[in-house]
């Protein structure tokens, strides 16, 4: 979660923690729960799909 973080402005103070009245650690259990972990590409899809929320629901359109 923190590289996902900085990635998003957490340095700069642009980076939003609550997502849709939810905290950011709150979804990103919810989409690794949902994902497998025994997939190689398990770290780069938990990544996506927290990007992907992140823009849907954190960002202002």
């Amino acid at each position: 979660m923190n590289f996902f973080r900085q990635d998003n402005g957490y340095k700069q103070g642009t980076y939003i923690k609550e997502w849709a009245g939810r905290e950011d650690n709150e979804h990103l259990v919810e989409l690794s729960s949902a994902l497998d972990s025994a997939s190689v590409s398990f770290r780069d899809d938990l990544y996506q799909a927290l990007q992907q929320r992140y823009e849907n629901l954190a960002l202002p359109a």
